[in-house]
């Protein structure tokens, strides 16, 4: 009904109307005046046309129509405006608190009013129509009391009469006046009604304030829009083709000086508002070909003159020249020019000026142009852009407060008696003072000295400075741009401008020169260097006057004016500085966002400058205590930095050196790699200090005459060919080419310090004018230890022949291994053949009762190789030492003769065949290193001495500076400090305890391979063991250790939705590219660090009995299989071949499982119900599947040291290593996340905790005890059970450990908590991915070293567990110091991810601490400590890392 309505009333109201509310739809800007509508003001039809009561202007009518919108007040009611609404009484209004908005808001444009004046009998009347309902304000004659709205504007009902007094106004129908009530029923309800009743009494109540568009204002009152066509920007005269159309500003001090007409307060209504807008021009689809052609020699000037500079973002400066980003996409030619406008537009009403005044300039061309203002561009007056703010009155009082200070100072200086000496601090501020230092000339220079330092100085400032006016002035506006371009930007007298970089590298040479030199001048003196009292003074000499300037430029500087370029030049500086002031105090502006954060712009020199000299303690310490050595590191870092300078600048193309000419697409890093980077400036820097150390040294010679000037010639011409060599990059036909440019900046700063070195130390000198092999073992035969016998490896090759006429002997010891076959003669007596029989039986016991033999690829040393000897009933290994001079055959005939003689007593005869691979002699090359294993080496190197040098970098760092994440992801100070802070607490909601579950599931499946490796070796007790530990209840957690790994699955899917879900909650987007490229480079660098160590240097480390079998198998796998490991599928590709870190399969299944995650995480993120479904059915299928190949194959229940059936060597590719039947505790950890990170929980009783602890607990234990069944000596193997067993006790695992992390969680863990969360487990728990790595080749390579029989006792195997984790401590130590932590930082910063270096306490921090724990026990206390979520984030941080 209401639509229909609104249709007719479209079809009367006036025409005006919708021209006005299409012009208020798009924005425009807006004066503002009282009420009477003056005739100007009026809303009017054509004037040819009759207006009548809600006449409507004809179709088809071409006369522009423009209107006021207005609210109204009542002033009985303040802050409460008319506004129309819609109840049971129909439409009617009523008053409403709050300030109508132009916004298209339904409810915001039932306060906006047009008003329509009508003349009837020659008298004035008003009609008021609303916005929102369409309707006319109108008398309801069927009840006097209340008006209301009408749809129809043809009735005397929707007229009205407008009285003034003063301000108020009254509105009055023939009726009545209108007038705000409250109405009883509804005391917080105005409703407005019509009375008759005395206009004697108080009707004035109403207050009218309208707006008028600036369209309105440009055309219809000329007198004031003509200033402000006038002062904006149009069609220049000439110089087009210059460029000079690029930037036109207009007249800025003429539109400021702008006023519009004035209001009731004669103030006016209006000022002007200047604007730079962003152009982009374009040719219309019909323009002719002069037209053209103007086009294209414009776009010519734009390229030469935008492409030919280079500084358009130098310091942060947008540069005027180009267009600013984003503003106008995808233009040919873009430009900024100047508009003036009312001071009460808005951004759309300015940009509808420009188009207005701009387009009819460009139309006689032939152009088209988009317009888009630059709002931070515009001013006014009164702007509050000039008004001083509390920094700026902050740096005034400052000043004054100085000045008087030096006036007082200057005061007592001067009237102080003569013989009494001011206090340092009043005489310090004496201009009296200061200025006769500053102008007391020495009246003669002493040889020696190093006056010409004071000349090289100045010249090399004024140098800079007509660099710098150079520089700026190429950012502005000219109109000869393209010309100057052409002409200057090749002439040879540009040269020492396009080389000005060289003054600054000037600096830097005396910066070295003197820090050394006053050190070593100090030293002859007595006084030793005190590197932090250095670097203290250094500190507050620069930065006391540097932050004086910084805080002018970031308070009052932008105060001081307003210009057309004052947002290019003054406001970004000023916003830097106020933002980032503490960057340049810190003196690390070039490693922090060096464009945002660039506050004194030639500040970059003081950064660079500072760094070098808190580096220079490396070279000053060894110049002190040992020259020679001192003078050999600078030789060394001057070749560094020449190397990187040389590597970026070839590496990524840069240019020569600093130009004004864009060589190649990569000069922007130029300023970032190069120009401000220490290690590739640092060239002037050591030569200054290697200089210094000679003149201090007084190391000098005596030159002829002849020999000074020819060396002056040479250092002249060298230093002017330095200069002049860079014209040969502004040469019209210049190619760039990366090397020569690598060259020239790894060069020329050596050839400038090396002529500045000459100019000095001549100037100072003067010349500034011009038995042992196995044997049949006496007891434990029946135990099996006849099976693998060592011999004595270290005696066989301590052997050595016969010397020959050399001296040298003949032939040393070969200790071999040879493969034996027992078997019992015809004639063999009952006693022997019972001995061979038990042997047999030892035999049968030890090798078929451990599964573990070709476990990751290993030949179990209990059994046989494969092929040497078929069909032979007892194999075994025994030791042969021969001479070295033997071959295969020549071992197999030692062997036969020495070892037949031992089993002939027993009736029993032996083959043999040698293993050759098991051989080993002196000198027989297997520990020679091979280049492989020196890369290694050197890499291992490398990456120790970055770490010492990026530790002595960040301990002589100065406080409150950041070093370069490159660096300080190096340094051990920082690695150690993030290593071992603790939290002081753990609040509720964190996941704190799965540090705790972390670590004593890496300890359990340490524990595990420490019983599995042991099973490898020969035990003298071996049966004995098999008989008495394989049934003890006390090996069902070793049995079960493969639950530990299931742990850390549970744990990696936890984690990985967990992070995901959090990042989704703080508005950051899951992009599964990423994801699976951070995951990959953070866990595959560590791994290929361990891969290269075991594929190069890991079989040249010792030589032991048993090296084939645990060392040089390994090492040959990943060799040939390298790529296998760190391409995550040795788990699908030659399982057995391709092993090269045995542990590492968990890794393979882990990533393989992480890069399929997405197909749950994307439903989980979007349809939570729907991933958690999915997530259901492939638990269900996971389970299938460790059911079906069970069942099919046979298969052991879990991995168990007994073989229960033939197909037991199946177990690890089909289900061990197979993603697919071990996702089912992943997959339970990424539903716990979605729990976790929705807050899914709900409150428990203590008994109902307590009954929850007791079941979980009960289920677990059952789940690790229900293996024994399998180890009992009664256990028949069915199938079924075992197929039940395989799918179900991971299901059940996973749930005990979703209880526990739940629980903990949300405050139900008690002591489990507050062990799990243990805060020490955090450093454990960081180390504990390295630990992983590096443990089972450690255990690999123990093992390898035993030469004997071992004795197996749980004691033994929990000592030597106790003993690895030490042992472990200094491989795992420099895998996380050297490779985990630093790449894991360094990712982190390329993937724009947080790093938390924790900042160290200093000694004068400490007496804050107490403090600051008793401020955080205040927190915790009124329940204001950090939010949860925060924390959450953080410890996942910490956990993730690992």
């Amino acid at each position: 009904m209401r639509r229909r309505r609104r249709h007719e009333m479209r079809m009367i109201m006036p025409v005006s109307f919708i021209v006005l509310l299409a012009l208020l739809a798009v924005g425009k800007c807006y004066e503002d005046f009282e009420f009477p509508i003056s005739e100007a003001d009026q809303v009017r039809v054509p004037d040819n046309e009759t207006a009548a009561l809600g006449q409507k202007v004809p179709d088809g009518s071409t006369s522009r129509i423009y209107g006021l919108e207005c609210y109204i007040s009542n002033q009985a009611f303040p802050n409460e405006y008319l506004y129309m609404q819609s109840g049971w009484k129909g439409d009617y209004p009523v008053m409403q608190p709050g300030m109508p908005r132009r916004h298209f808001d339904k409810w915001n444009w039932r306060g906006m009013w047009l008003i329509n004046e009508i003349e009837i009998d020659g008298e004035a009347y008003y009609q008021f129509w609303n916005h929102y309902y369409h309707k006319y304000l109108s008398y309801n004659p069927s009840s006097s009391k209340y008006v209301k709205g009408k749809s129809a504007g043809d009735s005397m009902d929707t007229v009205w009469t407008v009285g003034q007094q003063g301000n108020a106004y009254s509105i009055h129908h023939s009726n009545g006046y209108l007038h705000a009530m409250t109405w009883k029923s509804k005391k917080d309800n105005r409703f407005v009604g019509v009375l008759n009743y005395n206009p004697d009494k108080e009707i004035y109540n109403w207050r009218i304030i309208c707006r008028n568009s600036s369209e309105r204002l440009i055309e219809k009152d000329p007198a004031h829009s003509g200033p402000l066509l006038d002062s904006s920007s149009k069609l220049p005269p000439d110089s087009l083709l210059q460029g000079s159309f690029l930037f036109q500003f207009g007249n800025f001090d003429e539109c400021l000086s702008v006023n519009g007409p004035v209001n009731s307060e004669n103030k006016p209504r209006f000022t002007g508002k200047y604007c730079r807008v962003q152009l982009g021009f374009s040719t219309k689809d019909e323009t002719d070909e002069k037209s053209k052609m103007i086009f294209a020699q414009m776009k010519l000037a734009y390229d030469k003159i935008t492409k030919g500079y280079n500084y358009r973002d130098f310091n942060g400066f947008n540069n005027i020249l180009v267009p600013q980003s984003g503003l106008i996409p995808n233009t040919t030619i873009p430009a900024q020019w100047a508009v003036c406008a009312p001071s009460s537009c808005n951004a759309e009403g300015v940009k509808q000026v420009a188009d207005f005044n701009l387009k009819q300039f460009f139309s006689v061309l032939g152009l088209n142009i988009d317009t888009a203002v630059i709002e931070n561009s515009c001013h006014y007056e009164d702007d509050g852009k000039q008004d001083l703010d509390t920094g700026s009155w902050a740096f005034i009082i400052l000043i004054l407060t100085l000045t008087v200070f030096m006036a007082y100072a200057t005061i007592c200086d001067y009237i102080w008696p003569e013989g009494q000496d001011l206090h340092v601090v009043v005489q310090s501020f004496s201009l009296r003072t200061n200025l006769r230092n500053l102008f007391t000339l020495p009246k003669t220079v002493v040889p020696g000295q190093l006056a010409c330092l004071h000349g090289i100085r100045v010249v090399s400032t004024w140098w800079i400075i007509l660099l710098h006016c150079y520089m700026i002035n190429s950012f502005l506006p000219h109109i000869n741009a393209v010309m100057a371009f052409d002409k200057y930007s090749h002439m040879w007298s540009m040269a020492p401008i396009y080389s000005g970089a060289l003054g600054v590298d000037t600096f830097f040479f005396m910066s070295g020169l003197l820090t050394v030199y006053v050190v070593l001048l100090d030293q002859k003196k007595g006084r030793s260097f005190n590197v932090f009292k250095y670097i203290l003074f250094r500190y507050l000499r620069i930065t006391l006057p540097l932050a004086m300037v910084v805080f002018y430029l970031s308070t009052l500087h932008r105060r001081v004016g307003a210009t057309p370029t004052w947002d290019l030049f003054i406001e970004p500086a000023t916003q830097n500085c106020a933002d980032y002031w503490w960057v340049t105090l810190l003196y690390f502006t070039n490693f922090f966002n060096t464009i945002e954060t660039t506050c004194v712009s030639q500040g970059w020199y003081l950064m660079v400058d500072m760094q070098l000299a808190v580096l220079a303690p490396i070279v000053i310490f060894p110049l002190l205590k040992w020259p020679k050595i001192g003078l050999g590191l600078i030789g060394i870092l001057t070749m560094g930095s020449m190397a990187v300078s040389f590597g970026l600048t070839y590496v990524y193309s840069l240019q020569w050196t600093m130009s004004i000419v864009i060589q190649n697409e990569a000069t922007g890093n130029f300023f970032e790699l190069i120009y401000g980077n220490p290690a590739a400036r640092a060239v002037p820097y050591l030569c200054g200090m290697a200089l210094a150390y000679v003149l201090a040294n007084k190391i000098t010679y005596k030159l002829p005459k002849w020999g000074v000037v020819l060396e002056w010639i040479l250092n002249s011409a060298g230093c002017l060919a330095i200069i002049y060599t860079i014209l040969i990059i502004y040469d019209r036909n210049f190619v760039y080419d990366n090397l020569d440019a690598a060259f020239y900046s790894a060069l020329h700063r050596l050839g400038w310090a090396s002529g500045l070195c000459w100019v000095v130390w001549a100037c100072v000198n003067g010349y500034g004018v011009l038995d042992s092999s196995s044997k049949l073992p006496p007891d434990g035969l029946l135990q099996g230890s006849f099976l693998f016998q060592f011999g004595n490896f270290d005696e066989c090759l301590s052997v050595n022949g016969p010397v020959n006429s050399d001296n040298k002997p003949r032939f040393t010891g070969k200790y071999c291994r040879a493969q034996l076959g027992f078997t019992i003669r015809d004639d063999a007596d009952a006693r022997s053949r019972l001995i061979f029989a038990q042997m047999k039986l030892a035999h049968d016991k030890i090798t078929k009762g451990i599964s573990y033999k070709d476990s990751n690829g290993f030949i179990n040393a209990l059994s046989p190789q494969s092929g040497l000897i078929p069909n032979v009933a007892i194999p075994a290994q025994w030791a042969v030492c021969a001479p070295s001079s033997c071959n295969a055959d020549g071992v197999k005939q030692v062997a036969d003769f020495n070892l037949g003689q031992f089993f002939s007593v027993l009736n029993l005869s032996i083959d043999t065949t040698v293993i050759e691979n098991s051989c080993h002699y002196e000198d027989d090359g297997k520990q020679d290193l091979d280049t492989g294993s020196w890369a290694f080496i050197i890499v291992f190197l490398v990456l120790t001495i970055i770490m010492a040098y990026a530790t002595v970098c960040d301990y002589f760092w100065p406080k409150g500076r950041d070093l370069h994440i490159a660096v300080q992801s190096f340094s051990l100070r920082t690695n150690l400090r993030n290593l071992f802070t603790l939290p002081k607490s753990v609040a509720p909601g964190q996941l704190a305890c799965l540090h705790g579950i972390r670590v004593v599931s890496t300890w359990w499946i340490i524990l595990l391979h420490c019983y599995m490796i042991n099973s490898y070796l020969p035990h003298i007790n071996a049966v004995m063991a098999f008989d008495k530990y394989l049934h003890e209840w006390s090996m069902a957690p070793i049995y079960s250790g493969a639950l530990g790994v299931d742990t850390f699955f549970f744990l990696s899917g936890l984690l990985t939705v967990y992070v995901v879900l959090l990042d989704q909650k703080k508005g950051r987007s899951f992009n599964v590219i990423k994801y699976i490229l951070f995951r990959y480079l953070r866990i595959t660098l560590p791994l290929a660090m361990v891969v290269f160590y075991l594929s190069t240097l890991h079989r040249r480390m010792g030589a032991t009995p048993m090296w084939d079998l645990f060392i040089e198998t390994q090492t040959q796998r990943c060799s040939n299989y390298w790529w296998v490991s760190l391409l995550y599928f040795t788990n699908f590709y030659k399982p057995i071949e391709s092993t090269c870190v045995g542990q590492a399969w968990y890794l393979m299944v882990d990533m393989q499982l992480a890069v399929l995650a997405p197909i749950v995480i994307y439903p989980l993120l979007k349809w939570p119900k729907i991933g958690l479904g999915l997530i259901g059915v492939l638990t269900l299928g996971s389970m299938a599947v460790s059911f079906g190949l069970t069942m099919v194959y046979n298969l052991p229940w879990t991995l168990s040291y007994t073989v229960v059936q033939e197909s037991t060597g199946n177990f690890y590719d089909l289900i061990y290593n197979n993603p697919g039947a071990r996702a089912v505790p992943y997959l339970c950890g990424m539903a716990l996340a979605y729990v976790l990170a929705n807050k899914i929980t709900f409150k428990l009783p203590k008994w109902g905790v307590v009954l929850e602890w007791i079941l979980n607990s009960a289920g677990c234990l059952a789940i690790i005890y229900t293996i024994l069944i399998i180890y009992d000596r009664n256990f028949v193997y069915d199938n079924l059970d075992a197929a039940f067993y395989s799918a179900l006790h991971r299901l059940g695992w996973s749930v005990g450990l979703s209880w526990v992390v739940w629980a903990c969680v949300n405050g139900y863990g008690g002591p489990v908590n507050s062990i799990l969360s243990w805060k020490y487990f955090l450093p454990l728990s960081k180390l504990s991915f390295c630990a992983y790595l590096v443990h089972m080749d450690l255990m690999y390579y123990h093992v390898a070293l035993i030469r004997t029989n071992t004795y197996f006792s749980n004691f033994e195997i929990v000592f030597e567990f106790l003993g690895n984790l030490i042992m472990m401590i200094p491989l795992t130590f420099w895998l996380y110091l050297a490779v985990d932590a630093p790449c894991q930082s360094i990712i982190r910063a390329a993937f724009g991810k947080p790093n938390r270096f924790v900042a160290p306490v200093e000694k004068g921090d400490q007496n804050n601490n107490n403090q600051e724990e008793k401020d955080e026990k205040v927190k915790e206390n009124n329940h204001e400590a950090e939010p949860v979520e925060e924390k959450k984030a953080e410890e996942l941080e910490e956990i993730k890392s690992s």
